[in-house]
């Protein structure tokens, strides 16, 4: 995979990451802010709390000794309690105005009194001084119920934090298992292109060349044995000679079986389309097989489902391919064991026909291997070319054949073709 491919891959997923992140920044940041004004509000109530207290201790100390320092102490303190009453109002206008038009209530209220006291009207003073208490505990109570009221927003807002900072962690979790994931996934699925194109050109090179070889054997092959077949009759006479010729003619029609395996793994004849039942097609191949199937005392089980859609295909070719498969299986149990033989569909749109033996299995090793051109784990028996040749009239059909095995224990072969419909 280049530098282009991967960025068509990596950036989107990068942008939808960078998007997700930056709104959850977004979100974290207003949470934080939040937070903060909260906390610097309550800090801000507590600040006004503690002065108007003092405030009410110094006046209440002073006015009940009729010191003159206690003026200069109060006003202090009243200008902080103005101060921070001015601060709270730019963010919580309405509690502030409340807070404020008590305070001042009791402000003014203590100036009366306090001139009272100044008078020498003591009596009178004291009567007063009730009223200012009452005063003073509404103060405390609005700015009590008002602190309570945000010591909720702030458990509330810690709480939203905490939920955001999880959901967050899950939400990092999983994108980036997404990402993770994705690239893999990708990179596989390039990979696995990749492979299938080189696989192709190298079985269209192999194809040629093969076609190519197979048309200039063939003649050769055909005066070899015609010469065969001539120099039989003239040393008919000769027995030890005549088996020479044999086997000079056995050799010949094996070299000939070769070349037109090479012609059919070209796929040089024609292919002709029809509408057939693959049940029959099957049934035909073991037919041809039936021999060599008993003679290794092989059992055939058959799981042919119902009603299968048709298949639109090369009856010869279509067979060729069943037999090639079971031969291999055959071949795979010299001493015998089961081929299970199952047809179903997916929905009548595709055909699947499944051969599982009991044979030796492949090896990891080679299994990678079997559809290569004259690659066989059987090389006295077979010429290596069964499975390409297989492999490429199912192709022709517009379908895939796989092969998954257990060395020692078996091998599957699953063809998928679609349903009453070809490629070609």
């Amino acid at each position: 995979m280049n530098l282009s491919e991967k960025s068509k891959i990596i950036l989107p997923i990068l942008l939808i990451a960078v998007f997700v992140f930056s709104s959850f920044g977004w979100i974290f940041y207003f949470h934080k802010y939040q937070l903060k004004q909260i906390i610097e509000t309550i800090q801000l109530l507590n600040r006004i709390d503690s002065d108007i207290k003092e405030f009410n201790r110094v006046i209440q100390s002073g006015i009940l000794t009729l010191d003159n320092k206690y003026t200069i102490q109060a006003d202090r303190y009243s200008l902080g309690i103005f101060d921070s009453l001015n601060t709270l109002k730019k963010t919580h206008s309405s509690e502030a105005e409340r807070i404020k038009r008590r305070y001042m209530d009791y402000y003014s209220k203590l100036i009366s009194i306090n001139s009272l006291f100044l008078e020498k009207r003591l009596q009178e003073g004291r009567k007063r001084l009730d009223e200012l208490e009452l005063i003073y505990s509404e103060i405390n109570e609005e700015i009590s119920k008002t602190l309570h009221m945000h010591m909720g927003e702030y458990e509330r807002a810690i709480k939203n934090i905490n939920i955001f900072m999880a959901t967050t962690s899950v939400v990092f979790t999983v994108m980036v298992s997404l990402i993770i994931g994705l690239f893999m996934h990708y990179s596989k699925k390039r990979k696995q292109a990749e492979k299938a194109m080189i696989e192709s050109e190298k079985m269209a090179s192999l194809g040629v060349l093969s076609a190519g070889v197979a048309h200039e054997i063939r003649n050769p092959l055909t005066i070899i044995s015609l010469g065969v077949e001539q120099l039989k009759y003239m040393i008919s006479g000769n027995p030890e000679l005549l088996k020479v010729a044999e086997n000079i003619k056995n050799a010949v029609i094996r070299a000939d079986r070769i070349v037109r395996g090479l012609l059919d793994y070209s796929q040089q004849s024609a292919f002709r389309f029809e509408d057939l039942n693959v049940a029959l097609i099957m049934e035909e191949s073991l037919q041809i097989l039936a021999e060599q199937i008993k003679n290794r005392n092989i059992s055939i089980i058959k799981q042919f489902s119902p009603d299968l859609p048709g298949l639109k295909c090369d009856r010869d070719k279509m067979r060729q391919v069943f037999v090639n498969i079971l031969l291999n299986a055959i071949d795979a149990m010299p001493d015998g064991g089961t081929i299970s033989i199952k047809l179903e569909s997916d929905e009548k749109t595709l055909l699947r026909i499944v051969f599982t033996d009991t044979g030796k299995g492949i090896s990891d090793e080679e299994i990678h291997k079997v559809f290569d051109p004259f690659f066989s784990t059987s090389h006295k028996t077979s010429t290596g070319l069964g499975l390409s040749i297989a492999r490429g009239i199912v192709e022709r059909h517009g379908g895939r054949i796989t092969i998954e095995s257990r060395e020692g224990k078996g091998t599957d072969v699953i063809i998928t073709c679609p349903a009453g419909k070809s490629s070609d």
